[in-house]
């Protein structure tokens, strides 16, 4: 049942008991507040359908948010790897430029003109 029929149901009754109080017929009022009471009931468990499902969908953004939270931290581990291996290869690159840089110097002091880079 919809919030709209429930509703419905509900104003239905309302003015059957209305009625069946202005008229004084105790056995209706009666199968109303009986019937009041089912809607009630029903209600209710409307109610706690809607909580379990409000509650598996928080669950599943939970989850969501969790994988996302994970994805990011793999990111984050991934990106730093990279920086490492960059400032690694940097530093490798700048050593072997001292290296080659000294080498030449050498050279030179041998007499040699080899100049690196052509």
């Amino acid at each position: 049942m919809t919030i709209e029929e429930f509703i419905d149901k509900s104003n239905k009754l309302k003015d059957a008991v209305k009625k069946h109080s202005e008229e004084g017929n105790l056995a209706l009022i009666g199968q109303d507040m009986i019937q009041n009471t089912e809607l009630l009931e029903e209600i209710s468990s409307y109610r706690a359908s809607l909580l379990i499902e409000l509650n598996d969908i928080k669950e599943a953004k939970r989850e969501e948010v969790d994988q996302i939270a994970k994805q990011l931290a793999e990111v984050k581990g991934r990106y730093a790897q990279i920086i490492t291996e960059k400032n690694n290869a940097l530093i490798t690159i700048t050593s072997e430029f001292k290296s080659l840089k000294s080498l030449q110097n050498l050279l030179k002091l041998q007499g040699s003109n080899i100049k690196y880079g052509g």
